[in-house]
Order: C-alpha cells, then structure tokens, then sequence
C-alpha cells in the first residue's frame, strides 16, 4: 500500500466535490457568503426590480420574495446564487468600495456559478444568474468573457424550452404564466440578437408577445424595405422588454445593411433613407406616447439612437462610391439631428442625476459614446462655445456613470482622446474639417 500523503491541493479539491454533491451544503455555503456582506437582502433585490431587472425579466420577483427566508435555514444552490449575482450587480460603486473588493467579490460569485453549473442542473435560477454575470462582465469592459457567459445561459432556456413557450395563433388570452414565460423567451431571443450564435435574424413579419393576448408585428407601421404593413405610425402596445427586442431588431437591420454590398449604384442609399425614416419614426413614439415612463424607454430609445448614428455614420465614412455628395450632405443633416435629440434626452432631467444611474442601461452609454465622438467630428462648430457646451455635456454624463460600470470611463477616455486629436487636426487644417461638409443656411 502507498504510504504517499494526499497534497493539500487534491484534498481541497476533493472537499470542494464534496460540496458539489451536498445540495444543503452548498446552498448553506452560497448564503453564508452573502450573510458577510452584512448587506439587507430585501433592500438589493428591491433595487435590483426597480431598476436592472426591467431590461433582463426571465424570473418573477415574486418568485425572490417568496424564498427569502429560506437563505438562513438552507437555500437551495440554485436560489442562493442567483441571490448573490443580484448582490453582485447592484454592488457596484466605485465611490464606495475599491476596485481589488469588487474584482475579489466578483471572482467569488464567478466561482460559485461555476461550481453550482458543474453538477449539471438547469433551472430558471441559473439562467437568471448567468445573464446577470454577463451584465456585470460586458459593463466592466469585459465583452469576450460576457460573451462566453450568456451563451451557457442561453443554452439552458433553449433545454428548458423557453423557445416554445409563445402561444399558438388562434388563443384568445393569455394568463399571467405565460406572460412570464413570454418575457424570459424574449430575454433569449434578445442575447440571440446581441449574440447571434443560436439562429437567423427575424424577418419584418416576426411576432412579438404582447399583454393583450393580440400578436404584435415586429414591422407594424414601419416602412423598411420588404415591410407589407402599411399602418401609418408605429405600434407601442408592447411592454419594456418588447420593445428593447424590437429596438434591438432595428439595430440587427442597420448593421446588416451596412455590412451588405448591393449591386445596384443607389439601392444603398435609397435603403438607408428608408430606414432612417422609419427608426426615427418609432423612436419618436417613445417619447410622445410614454412622457410618463422614460426610464422604461430608455434602453429602446437609447439602441434606436446608436442605430441612427450609425447609419449616418457610414454615408460619410464610405468612400467606394456607394453614395454620393448630396447622401453625404443629408447624412451631416441627420447626424446633428441624432446628437441633438440626445443632448435633449440628457438634458431633459431623465439621466442627468447621480440617482438615475441605476436606472439607465449600459447599452445608453454607447449611445453617448458615439454622440460625442460624432460630435466631436461632424457636429457645427458656427458657435464654438455651444459646440463645446455640447461635448462638455456629453461627456459629463459619460463621468457620472463611471461608478457604476468601467465600460463607461472606456468610453469617456476614447471620446477625449478623439476630441484632442480633431482638435489638432482642426487647428493644423482649418479649412478641410468634414464638419464643414455641406455647411450653409439652413444646414446647421
């Protein structure tokens, strides 16, 4: 018989199995680990449906309340961790804990998930916590690892047949179960859209779930190319989470189109236009028909923008002869039109505050980022000091969320570095800066 001791690593990680196959164990584990936080389980997970769980709804907050209690008596695994990715993800705040906490506290939960992961189970819980650890990655600048994240999510939902769970044509209500079913459905298709390595693109006839039990079309009154509705404005009767899958779609438009090479001289152009027209119009219907609920429109309005600006963006970037001077000229027009609805958006009181952090996406902040370095580029420089007003205020905004996700001082470093070297570029060029491109009455 060997007398070789077992290394201290292998008993560790025996231990650790031992763990995995004690379902109480581990779920007592989880919820000592949030315990020592000292922090109010109530009072995060409040914040957390007030605000992040709007743009990820695949469980119920009932569900959370309901199972509290059992985080001291022996959760089980799956519960106890979706509890502490919330803490994760609403912990963020650089302006209260540094960043070794966060990065050691963060680590922790990975972990956890993993080993939870590693025993093959599949539920609801999970999903939830993976999409939540995504979050916290691609907010933190970390887009590969959310990548890699949100896929074992995605696949589970796909096992737990979340992709079957819309009701038939012909139904005539649907129960609130089934909403629910609905939204985390909803939630996949989204990360399929963002993530696209499960299935195509939907077409402009897709449906979306709506609360009334009546299918709504993905493409009701908007004229892109190959849309057979002819509605005159576009449809809102959709929840939040809809409406992010349809703002979201729109964008998978943009970029396809963008990506496409078309044989015909002006088909790109007369595409562009036609999209153009036809996100600003549902992007308007945001603000028109819902002053009451902004916070919930401001992830679609928000992806609607960054979609419009990049769609202008490539008319002037282009330089194979898909388009001509006068799309350039139009595409100047649009840009400044786009950012100028932005500075509205930050202007208006929505996300200029300290307290609406929580409350705005981290998809918003490439809407800003790409503002200001449009801005910066292609914005009328006529009134030097608005134009710097402009930029300034983009740019504070872009600061304040600095303490809440990485990605955002990512953003506001880049726009800075850009605006230093057009700045350079204007005072070593004057007379050919591409904001004068078009410049004249009634172009500004």
């Amino acid at each position: 018989m060997s007398t070789r001791q077992v290394s201290p690593d292998l008993q560790s990680a025996l231990g650790m199995l031992q763990i995995c196959d004690d379902d109480e164990n581990l779920g007592r584990q989880i919820g000592a680990v949030i315990a020592n936080t000292g922090a109010d389980v109530g009072i995060f997970c409040s914040t957390y449906f007030n605000t992040l769980h709007e743009w990820f709804p695949i469980i119920p907050s009932r569900d959370i309340y309901d199972r509290i209690a059992t985080l001291s008596t022996g959760p089980s695994p799956d519960f106890a961790i979706l509890i502490l990715c919330i803490h994760l993800i609403t912990k963020i705040d650089r302006t209260n804990c540094d960043c070794q906490t966060m990065k050691h506290y963060y680590l922790t939960t990975k972990r956890l998930y993993a080993l939870v992961t590693s025993s093959g189970r599949i539920s609801k819980e999970l999903v939830q916590s993976g999409v939540i650890l995504a979050l916290y990655e691609y907010g933190n600048a970390l887009p590969d690892t959310a990548y890699v994240s949100v896929a074992g999510p995605a696949r589970m939902a796909l096992l737990l047949g979340y992709d079957k769970t819309v009701y038939e044509e012909g139904h005539d209500a649907v129960c609130s179960d089934a909403e629910a079913e609905e939204q985390r459905v909803m939630r996949m298709d989204h990360m399929d859209r963002k993530l696209p390595f499960i299935t195509a693109s939907p077409s402009p006839c897709s449906r979306l779930p709506s609360t009334s039990g009546t299918k709504i079309n993905l493409g009701v009154g908007l004229k892109l190319p190959g849309n057979p509705f002819q509605n005159s404005r576009p449809e809102t009767r959709l929840k939040t989470f809809a409406l992010v899958a349809q703002s979201i779609y729109f964008l998978d438009r943009v970029i396809e189109h963008i990506n496409t090479t078309y044989e015909e001289v002006n088909r790109k152009s007369e595409l562009t236009a036609q999209l153009d027209e036809g996100i600003r119009a549902f992007c308007m219907t945001l603000l028109e028909e819902n002053n009451h609920d902004r916070t919930g429109h401001c992830w679609p309005h928000a992806t609607c923008l960054s979609a419009l600006l990049f769609l202008s963006r490539d008319a002037l970037e282009v330089r194979d002869g898909t388009y001509k001077y006068e799309d350039s000229c139009r595409a100047i027009l649009a840009l400044r039109s786009v950012i100028r609805i932005t500075l509205e958006g930050v202007r208006s009181g929505s996300y200029t505050t300290h307290t609406a952090v929580e409350l705005v996406p981290i998809w918003g902040l490439h809407c800003l980022y790409l503002a200001s370095t449009s801005h910066t580029e292609f914005g009328d420089k006529t009134n030097e000091k608005e134009w710097e007003e402009d930029l300034e205020c983009l740019h504070q905004t872009l600061s304040w969320f600095k303490s809440k996700w990485t990605l955002a001082g990512c953003y506001l470093d880049c726009s800075k570095m850009a605006t230093r070297i057009i700045k350079d570029i204007d005072r070593a060029y004057p007379n050919e800066h591409p904001s004068g491109l078009c410049s004249g009455t009634g172009l500004r």
